[in-house]
């Protein structure tokens, strides 16, 4: 009896194993894009902003470039209300490296699980005030870095969550310096 009633079981658990891996698995849901509209406009005394790229394209497995992000973070930091003159922002390198970082654990680093996905970012952004003769009137240059780290065993989803959040991070910390290099180096703030 004990037998026959085993058999069943192993049977049906055979049976239900299939029916368990056809489930659909839910996907990650696509991530928003950054916009920085939670950020406060700022009026500055230029006829316009401009951005554009020096550095070369970074790696693929980046889920958030910065240099759609530093185009984006510009315009929604500053609205130019001045009739001449322009605030150019050059990214001259955005650089994102990936590297594997072994377990601090004994036991994990003998097994070689455990491990940590490093991803380290850099963005080098090089401000400008153009005047009306195209000619450089102030600059400065600013650089930014941020670490993510993410488990070897992270799903997608979960590691372009942390990706996407590591590269906020960055322009969060960007954007005090940037404040102060356009208001108070460059002198381009505007009363309200």
């Amino acid at each position: 009896m004990f037998k026959q009633a085993l058999r069943y079981s192993l049977i049906l658990s055979a049976l239900a194993l299939p029916a368990c891996s056809s489930l659909p698995k839910p996907e990650g849901k696509p991530l928003p894009a950054i916009t920085f509209e939670h950020i406060q406009k700022l009026p500055i005394s230029v006829g316009s902003l401009r951005t554009h790229s020096e550095s070369e394209a970074i790696s693929e497995s980046f889920v958030v470039s910065p240099h759609n992000v530093m185009s984006e973070y510009l315009h929604a930091r500053f609205v130019p209300k001045g009739f001449s003159g322009s605030l150019q922002a050059v990214i001259e390198t955005a650089n994102i490296e990936h590297s594997y970082q072994p377990s601090s654990n004994k036991a994990g680093s003998f097994l070689d699980v455990g491990g940590l996905d490093v991803y380290s970012m850099t963005v080098k952004i090089r401000l400008e005030y153009i005047g009306q003769d195209e000619k450089l009137i102030k600059g400065s240059v600013l650089t930014g870095g941020r670490i993510v780290k993410v488990s070897e065993h992270a799903s997608i989803a979960e590691r372009e969550r942390r990706q996407f959040e590591g590269m906020e991070l960055l322009f969060k910390d960007l954007d005090e310096a940037v404040k102060s290099i356009v208001l108070g180096d460059m002198g381009l703030g505007m009363a309200r």
